[in-house]
């Protein structure tokens, strides 16, 4: 893991449908099946302190992935790195999206409450995650996505 500022891609498989109390976004379900949750660290620790801290079963909710992690149910199988020096989070969904534009539905307002993006988690059904990382990492060549498995 990386000490670095920059991106983060979280690949969730959550073991069964759940419906869960997303602070101020309500109530959500969640089905059963793969998830890329995409968020960004650039405060003190860097990518580093953010991944190690959503690993961590035990925290403080604060962000709308919180919640989700919190749940016993839901694990997350991988995680990736994209080194950069400013927010390139919406990019990186954008480019996921149109990647598996007949696989994927967002999950309306997650994790995008600080920008304009509709959400920052995908859902995938049960696409397996080797093939999601393949995909993603096929086709961002450019950033670099380096992807490590839990």
């Amino acid at each position: 893991m990386s000490e670095n500022r920059g991106t983060y891609l979280l690949f969730l498989f959550i073991q069964k449908d759940i419906s869960l109390t997303i602070g101020a976004l309500g109530c959500k379900l969640f089905q059963q099946g793969n998830y890329i949750y995409v968020g960004s660290a650039f405060g003190p620790g860097g990518l580093e302190k953010r991944i190690t801290r959503h690993i961590k079963q035990e925290k403080k909710i604060f962000w709308h992935i919180d919640y989700l992690l919190n749940d016993n149910f839901v694990k997350i199988k991988a995680y990736g790195e994209i080194l950069s020096d400013h927010k390139i989070e919406c990019n990186v969904v954008d480019q996921i999206t149109r990647t598996f534009q007949e696989k994927s539905l967002i999950i309306e307002n997650f994790g995008s409450s600080d920008c304009n993006c509709k959400s920052h988690l995908l859902y995938f059904n049960n696409t397996p995650v080797n093939e999601i990382i393949k995909q993603i990492e096929i086709k961002m060549k450019d950033p670099h996505l380096e992807v490590t498995h839990l």
